[in-house]
Parts: structure tokens; C-alpha cells; sequence
């Protein structure tokens, strides 16, 4: 059963209510209520009133009496936005965005699987002039989503009476969107099977391929001038405002609360709308058919995985034992150095860094590793078949033509390269790809070779665009992991020294004033500004890796091979930008 999007959105709109009522009424929870007006002090600005008592040995003394209060309303309305409104909001969007993202998602998959069904049967047809013909032998080297679209077609021309060309059209006009490529392709591809001569419909196909081509890197490049706005607003987010806030916060003297409501802002709002534009910008980029599977995650640890693990462990039950005991930690040094109670933070996001690291690692891993093994195969896969499709061309065998192609790749080749003896390789590409030859070779020796040879230069294509695509998309926001990993934890940990130059400065000039400037110290210490900024660099970290990796594969999930260097970095160059800051500045 799915839940129901308003009826989850009010349920969590009633928990709302019952939250915010337990810290409003102090009973329940036992929140403070120094001024006993059944009001927890959570929402209220407190003032204490004082009076003159006269002692018994005659002297006058002043002595609190009692509180006064008045309700803080900024952080009141902040409180009853998140959980009454912004909460649901977000809980009925997405609930009810979901299925529209997925079904959008799908079909885009299907068009681009259909894009790449136009140039394998592009490349049939300029050894077989027939449309009919270049779609099966373009359906038998298929595999997923595109085996599955011509799968469509095929059975949609035999069930309804209808030629595969015109089935081609009325499946190409549904996936069409508003980039309509695939419809007037197909188009193309009908045209040129009614050149006069085979050459004529060589050049007609490749004409149709070669126009596919050009739109799609006008719309990849267009693309990725689009992602400039967004690195820019995360150079902003993430390093800018940070360092602001480290100039401004002793300054302004920020309470608490309002400490909370930053906090709000850079752990939640910052990461989760990161997140929410890299999956709206995933949706308008240019799709190609994704290679090899997408296997499962599972988890497999590593020494190396369970050495930082460890180590991470170590650093969090020490540090926490040391905070909690408010004993002196195990590293201190004398001097400017960020003192015990700073030192013993650092060391929890570190450790909490590494802890992150490693279950990315962990689940990763293997998904990655497998990943990786099917890409170098499709890189080798082109001139593999094209080895194997002029062996058949010249009249040799299959196996001769399988021994010679597994060679050219530098691999060992089956045993005699019988067909029977692939079963021994590993499931991937090459095992695939050299089985669908296998059927193109018995159509006879040189139209065989010459389809084997056909579906090579397509997959060399496919694998050139998308090539192109990643860096194009990469050269666009390449800065970002710099920016996340590197240039903001090392700028953001300096502005520590200058939070607690300014923090000094704030609680040293006499009688707080300064040219007519009011200084307050407020309650976010040192220790306080080192937790908000550590966390947020973390969490900006994190997202950002996965942001690029799902904007870079054009993909809406996946990326976490990636966490661990940049978070372990993030959280190394945070603590040598506290340390040397603290050393240089703030000392």
C-alpha cells in the first residue's frame, strides 16, 4: 500500500504540534521556567530583576528576586515554520514527486536507449539497405533498455498489422520530448532505405547519425554553460558565507537560539538544496545509453576500510571521553593552539569524518570495482570486434576470427575460441559483445564480418560522446570538488583564528564600545563556532561529491566511491586550517 501524500504531510503536521508543544509547556520535557509563567524559557528573553536587601551586619546587597520574560518571537516563527509548514511542505512534495521523477526518469532512459537504437541501425543499414533487417540485427546486439524498446516495436508491428517503419514512428513519438531527435531520425532512416544504390544509403544513414550528433553536442554544451550558475552559488555557500558568519558572529553577539537557526541553515537547508538542484539538473541532462549493468551494493570491508574505521572509533571514544570527564585531552599544546576543549571537537570530526569514509568504502567498493572492470572492457571491446569482424571478412572462421580479437585486446583468448568456452570468462562486455558476433557471424563470412565490424564503429561512437559529455560536464564544475575538499575547509578553518580574535577583542576593550560601536559577547564560544563550521564542511562535502558524480554519470543516485578522500580531506584541511589560524592569528 503507498502511503497517501496528504495524509502523511498532516500526520507529520501533528507531530509538529505535539513537538513544539512539549518545548513550549516545561512540565513534560522539564524545560527551564525561571519566570514560572507556564512558559518554557526555550522561547523567551529573559531579564532578572534585582533588589537592595539590607544584611545583618548593615550592608546593602543586591539579590535577584525574580525574572521577567517576553517572548522571542524570531525564533518562535522560526520554530513553527520548520515544523508546521516547511516539514509537510516538503513531505507532500516529495512523496508526490517521487512517482512523476521516476516515471520521468524512465522515460528518459527509454528515449536515450532509443537514440541508440537509430545509429546501431544507422550503421546496419550501410551493409543492408533494409530498415526491417538493420532493426532485428540491431535488436539481437541490444541488451536492457534498448533490447527492450525494440523489443516494443517488433512485437507491436507483428500484433497490429503494421511495417517496422511505421511502428519505429509511432513508438519514436511517444519518447520524444521537447527535444524531439528521435522522430525525425527515424525519418531520415525511412528516406534512405529508398536510395537507388547501397552506397546512396550508406551516405543517407550516416547523414541522419551525423545530424543526431551535432544536436547533441549543442545541447551538451549548452548544458554545461548551465552548471556555471550553480558552482558559483557554491563557491558562495560554502566559502563565503562561512567566513562572514566567523567575522560577524562576535560582533553581533548572537544568542543561542539564534545560533540554532544558522545551524538550521548550513546542516539542513545547504545540504538538502545542494541535493534538490543536482537532481533537477540531472533530469535536463542530455542522456546517452549508460554501459554495462548497475550492480547492487553490497557490503565488503577491506583491511584498509577497517583500519580507518578503527581509527575513526579511537578518536571519537577518546575525544568524547575527554569531554565528557573535562579532563584534559590527549593532545594539547601550550600556547596559541585551540586549547583542550577545541581540541578534543576536532578530533570528533575527524574521527567522525573517517567513520564516514569507511562505510562509504564498504558499500562501495565492490559496486565500484565491478564498475570500473565493465568500463575498461568497453573500452577494449571496439577493437576487439573490429579485429574480429575483418578476420571473418577475409574468409577465416569464428574461432579464428574470436583467437585474433581476443589477442588485438591483449587477453587470453577461449580454448580453440569455440563458442562453448565463453561461458568461462567473467559476465561483462566482452563476454556479451562477442557472443552477439558470434550470431552475426552466421549470416556467412563477409556480411557477417562486415555487421561485426558495423556494430564497432557504433559502439567506438558511443563511447567517444560519452566520453565527451563527462568532460564537458566536468571542465563546468570541476572547481566544486576543489572548492568543498580543499579551498573552503582551509579558508573556513582560518576564519577560526579570526572568530577568536574578534571573540578577545569583543570581551577585552573597556566598558565594550569602540568608535561608537556596541561589542556583545555572545553564547557561541570558540569550541561552539569550530562544531557549526566542522559539521556543515562535512556535510558540504558529502553532498558536493555526490552532486558531481550524479551530474557527471547522469545518474539521480550513486557517487559514494567517491566520499571517502574527499571527506577524509575536507575534515584534514578544516583541522590544519584551525590549528595554523589559531597559531598565526588568534594566538
Amino acid at each position: 500500500m503507498k502511503p497517501s501524500p496528504p495524509l502523511v504531510s498532516a500526520l507529520s503536521m501533528v507531530l509538529g504540534i505535539i513537538f513544539i508543544s512539549l518545548l513550549v509547556i516545561p512540565g513534560p520535557l522539564e524545560w527551564g521556567d525561571l519566570d514560572e509563567d507556564g512558559v518554557s524559557d526555550t522561547f523567551q528573553d529573559l531579564e532578572a530583576q534585582s533588589d537592595l536587601v539590607l544584611s545583618p551586619s548593615g550592608e546593602w546587597n543586591e539579590v535577584d528576586i525574580g525574572h521577567t520574560s517576553t517572548m522571542n518571537l524570531s525564533f518562535t516563527i522560526f520554530i513553527g515554520i520548520i515544523f508546521l509548514l516547511l516539514i509537510p511542505i516538503l513531505v507532500y512534495w516529495y512523496l508526490s514527486d517521487l512517482p512523476r521523477r521516476r516515471e520521468e526518469m524512465e522515460k528518459m532512459s527509454m528515449a536515450s536507449a532509443m537514440q541508440d537504437n537509430v545509429r546501431r541501425i544507422s550503421s546496419f543499414m550501410s551493409i543492408n539497405p533494409s530498415i526491417s533487417n538493420a532493426t532485428r540485427l540491431s535488436h539481437v546486439s541490444q541488451t536492457g533498455d534498448g533490447e527492450k524498446a525494440l523489443g516494443q516495436v517488433i512485437w507491436r508491428s507483428r500484433t497490429a498489422g503494421m511495417g517496422l517503419e511505421q511502428a519505429l514512428l509511432g513508438s519514436s513519438r511517444s519518447m520524444d520530448g521537447e527535444d524531439a531527435v528521435i522522430t525525425p531520425a527515424i525519418e531520415g532512416l525511412i528516406s534512405a532505405g529508398s536510395e537507388s544504390t547501397q552506397e546512396e544509403v550508406r551516405m543517407s544513414s550516416e547523414a541522419v547519425v551525423e545530424r543526431m550528433n551535432e544536436e547533441l553536442k549543442d545541447r551538451m554544451g549548452t548544458y554545461a554553460s548551465s552548471l556555471k550558475g550553480p558552482s558559483t552559488a557554491l563557491f558562495a555557500l560554502g566559502v563565503l558565507l562561512p567566513i562572514l558568519l566567523a567575522t560577524m558572529i562576535p560582533i553581533a553577539g548572537l544568542s543561542n537560539r539564534t545560533v540554532v537557526m544558522i545551524g538550521s541553515l548550513l546542516w539542513g537547508g545547504v545540504p538538502l538544496m545542494i541535493l534538490f538542484t543536482t537532481g533537477r539538473l540531472v533530469l535536463k541532462r542530455p542522456m546517452l545509453p549508460l554501459s554495462g549493468s548497475d550492480p547492487k551494493d553490497r557490503v565488503k570491508p577491506s583491511l584498509s576500510s577497517l583500519f580507518i574505521m578503527i581509527t575513526g572509533m579511537v578518536l571519537i571514544i577518546t575525544s568524547s571521553t575527554e569531554l565528557l570527564l573535562n579532563g584534559d585531552p590527549i593532545i594539547i599544546l601550550e600556547g596559541p593552539f585551540p586549547g583542550p576543549i577545541s581540541s578534543c571537537f576536532l578530533a570528533l570530526l575527524v574521527g567522525t569524518s573517517l567513520l564516514i569514509a569507511s562505510g562509504s568504502s564498504m558499500i562501495s567498493s565492490e559496486k565500484d570495482r565491478i564498475r570500473k572492470k565493465e568500463e575498461e572492457e568497453m573500452e577494449r571491446v571496439p577493437d576487439l570486434l573490429s579485429e574480429m569482424g575483418s578476420q571473418l571478412m577475409e574468409g577465416r572462421s569464428l574461432e579464428i576470427a574470436i583467437i585474433r580479437g581476443f589477442r588485438r585486446i591483449g587477453r587470453d583468448p577461449p580454448l580453440q575460441g569455440r563458442i562453448s568456452s565463453l561461458s568461462e570468462l567473467d559476465p561483462g562486455p566482452v563476454l556479451r559483445l562477442t557472443k552477439v558476433s558470434s550470431e552475426f557471424a552466421s549470416a556467412g563470412g563477409r556480411a557477417g564480418g562486415r555487421s561485426v565490424k558495423a556494430l564497432s564503429k557504433h559502439l567506438r561512437e558511443m563511447g567517444r560522446l560519452e566520453r565527451s559529455m563527462k568532460e564537458m560536464v566536468r571542465s563546468s564544475i570541476g572547481q566544486m570538488e576543489i572548492t568543498a575538499s580543499i579551498f573552503a575547509p582551509i579558508m573556513v578553518g582560518a576564519s577560526v583564528g579570526i572568530f577568536r580574535l574578534m571573540d578577545r577583542s569583543a570581551s577585552t576593550i573597556a566598558g565594550n564600545e569602540m568608535i561608537g560601536t556596541t561589542f556583545s559577547r555572545g553564547d557561541l564560544t570558540v569550541p561552539g563556532f569550530i562544531v557549526l563550521a566542522g559539521v556543515y564542511l562535512i556535510l558540504l562535502s558529502l553532498t558536493t561529491t555526490l552532486a558531481m558524480y550524479r551530474l557527471e554519470e547522469g545518474v539521480p543516485h550513486g557517487g559514494w566511491s567517491r566520499v571517502p578522500k574527499n571527506v577524509i580531506l575536507a575534515s584534514f584541511t578544516f583541522t590544519a586550517g584551525v590549528v595554523v589560524s589559531t597559531l598565526l592569528i588568534g594566538g
